[in-house]
């Protein structure tokens, strides 16, 4: 047996699937850039995780790169993945500085990017291997960026390898990897682009038609064996055998509609774009205020006033939700305020809407606003039970996604009166993949929704696992992000 295949494909800890071997096998080919991508639960993380122990195996003292957006994700997928399958006698597991250290002296480093900035610890890195699980989760400067970290003296090959789920407006990705394959001939009979199966053979031709990368090939090994730089396997949920698919397609029928065609069928086709339309906010009929339960939720700018950035707004909203589990959306307030003017604002709402809960924001950046409410309160006599909202491993853009689009597309949010004009501004120019979105209203709408409506799931990022929804002694997760 090579050295590089080490039981690789036993089934005493793992046997591939046939899409998963084909991803292994485009090292053979030495394929510089591969997504792995498609339906949610093809089992491309697990893919990813036994294709960076082939590489490492094979490349003695090479130094390899995984990452996931967040550190929980990070902890809960890959590091779970790595310390449940890779074989105790191959490794050394250091948890403090977030790598694995094969017997080969081989490194690979466990990261993640929780914020723009931290993709420059890498900086003056140099890696043979980078993989990013749930590319659709990144920036594209970001992953350009690591591209740039793939350079080594060793000769060995460079690869940059990636899995992803389809996103509506992930539009980089979807240009990268996905426009031009599905130029050629490889269409299924629902017109995804896509293969649904595909043979070593079929992958060896279809390697012969992948578009060339338009950036420099940083491949410093010269045996390479394709005739392309990029390369884009199609993942199904029916690929994987090892999950219970009927309960996984029920669980996948919770997320809004968009989502769940993309996760289900792995379909790229779903046209780039905002994820909301101006019929899908409508307004209340024949609601009675007091019988809403209500709800007041507060999206807090990490500055105040003139010194807040220009799309940084404190946003505070109200919402009553009716017996029918309905929720209407009955005021909203957002601006660059001060300190001083934000609670003011909220006092103000607290007494003419008469909240059961007030949630606000807390992270580990703007933990002293929260308690500067808290303060406010107490010394206020305004005796309402305070809810912390923090994202827990959540970005802001799934947390929209999840309770605001999911609500309206249910009709299940509806709008007192009429549908703001901030609120309606926000969603139709809203762009995930932009950094400064200007969202504060949809967020604290989304916080807002999570409080106050019942049986709302809750999902890892993406990731192929759901999640309990709901919090624990009446208030929302707490943040445990630290540092890598």
């Amino acid at each position: 047996m090579k050295t590089n295949d080490l039981q690789l494909y036993s089934s005493e800890f793992y046997t591939p699937t046939q899409k998963q071997a084909i991803f292994h096998h485009t090292q053979e080919l030495v394929v510089p850039e591969v997504l792995y991508g498609g339906a949610a639960g093809g089992g491309k993380s697990m893919a990813l995780v036994m294709d960076a122990l082939k590489y490492g195996l094979q490349y003695p003292h090479a130094n390899m790169l995984l990452v996931r957006r967040t550190k929980g994700e990070l902890e809960s997928s890959i590091t779970r993945k790595i310390l449940q399958f890779y074989p105790n006698t191959l490794y050394n597991y250091n948890k403090t500085q977030g790598q694995v250290t094969l017997t080969n002296k081989t490194v690979i480093h466990l990261g993640y990017l929780g914020n723009a900035n931290h993709v420059y610890r890498y900086q003056g890195a140099e890696f043979s291997y980078v993989a990013f699980d749930e590319l659709t989760h990144f920036y594209e400067d970001e992953y350009l960026f690591l591209f740039s970290r793939l350079r080594n003296t060793t000769g060995y090959p460079n690869l940059m390898r990636a899995t992803a789920n389809p996103v509506p407006y992930k539009a980089w990705v979807k240009d990268r990897f996905i426009t031009s394959t599905d130029e050629h001939d490889n269409n299924d009979n629902n017109g995804h682009g896509v293969a649904k199966i595909l043979t070593l053979e079929q992958l060896k031709k279809l390697a012969v038609h992948t578009h060339t990368n338009t950036h420099t090939n940083t491949n410093t090994n010269t045996n390479t064996t394709s005739h392309t730089d990029k390369l884009y396997i199609p993942s199904m949920v029916y690929d994987n055998p090892h999950i219970n698919i009927e309960e996984y397609v029920r669980n996948l029928e919770k997320l809004p509609l968009k989502v769940r065609n993309a996760m289900l069928n792995g379909d790229w086709s779903i046209p780039d774009g905002t994820l909301f339309a101006v019929d899908m906010f409508k307004i209340s009929k024949g609601v009675q205020l007091d019988e809403l339960t209500k709800y007041i939720a507060v999206d807090i700018a990490l500055k105040d006033g003139a010194s807040a950035a220009k799309n940084d707004r404190t946003a505070i909203v109200v919402i009553g939700v009716d017996k029918g589990n309905t929720a209407h959306m009955l005021d909203v307030s957002a601006g660059h305020y001060s300190a001083t003017q934000s609670q003011n604002i909220l006092l103000e709402m607290i007494r003419n809407h008469k909240p059961i809960q007030v949630g606000i924001e807390r992270t580990t950046a703007s933990w002293h606003y929260y308690d500067m409410f808290r303060n406010l309160m107490l010394n206020s006599a305004v005796f309402v039970p305070l809810v912390e909202l923090t994202p827990s491993g959540r970005g802001k853009n799934l947390r929209i996604e999840l309770f605001l689009l999911k609500a309206l597309e249910e009709g299940r949010l509806l709008f007192y009166e009429q549908v703001p004009k901030l609120v309606l501004e926000e969603a139709l120019r809203f762009d995930p993949t932009s950094k400064n979105n200007g969202d504060d209203i949809l967020d604290a709408l989304a916080y807002a929704l999570e409080m106050g409506l019942s049986h709302v799931p809750q999902w890892d990022e993406w990731g192929d696992e759901e999640v309990s929804a709901g919090w624990s002694n009446g208030s929302a997760p707490i943040d445990t992000d630290g540092s890598w």
